[in-house]
C-alpha cells in the first residue's frame, strides 16, 4: 500500500481530539462501498466508545 498510512482511530482521536478527528473523517470518500463511508462519518465513535 504505497502512499497510505494506517492510523488507528482511537490513536487519532487521542492525539487530535474528537472534533478534529471527525473533521478529518468528514473528507473521507469510499465510492465503492458507501456503507464504509457512512460508518466512518457517522457511527465510528459509538462503536469505539460504547463500553
Amino acid at each position: 500500500m504505497t502512499g497510505f498510512n494506517l492510523i488507528a482511530l482511537d490513536d487519532m482521536i487521542e492525539v487530535l481530539g474528537e472534533n478534529r478527528a471527525e473533521a478529518i473523517l468528514s473528507y473521507f470518500s469510499c465510492p465503492m462501498n458507501k456503507d464504509v463511508e457512512l460508518f466512518l462519518k457517522e457511527r465510528q465513535l459509538y462503536f469505539l466508545f460504547k463500553d
